[in-house]
């Protein structure tokens, strides 16, 4: 699967990130929003930060709907990505951040969430058994 083969260095970077700067909330689950100028986009990521993931989701919404700079569009994919993804929604999660990832490539947040949402997928892979066990 190419998601996962994608994102396998990026979870490597994210594990340092994630050890070099903040801390989070273990419900999180290692999704991480970031704060911009805006201010829904700033709303966002204090109601994720607070735990409240489904109003993270609608001022990120909010914020896309208005009109901005790219860069800050990115910043509200991301953290749209990471509501979803702690809200388990992982669909939805990897489409927000494959959107932030083709606005900014490397933009470290959503890297970060990219990587937390391939470790969701993995724990929620089914398994498989070989050899006839």
């Amino acid at each position: 699967m190419t998601f996962k083969s994608n994102t396998i260095a990026t979870a490597l970077t994210a594990g340092f990130l994630l050890s070099a700067g903040s801390a989070f909330a273990a419900d999180t689950q290692g999704f991480t929003a970031a704060t911009a100028a805006d201010p829904k986009i700033r709303t966002a990521a204090s109601e994720f930060k607070r735990g409240d993931f489904a109003k993270s989701i609608a001022f990120s919404k909010a914020a896309l709907n208005s009109k901005m700079k790219k860069s800050k569009q990115a910043v509200a994919q991301s953290n749209l990505c990471a509501a979803y993804g702690a809200m388990g929604e992982l669909d939805l999660a990897k489409a927000a951040c494959d959107a932030a990832l083709s606005i900014r490539p490397n933009y470290a947040p959503a890297m970060t969430n990219r990587a937390a949402l391939a470790v969701r997928f993995a724990a929620t892979a089914p398994t498989t058994q070989g050899g006839g066990q």
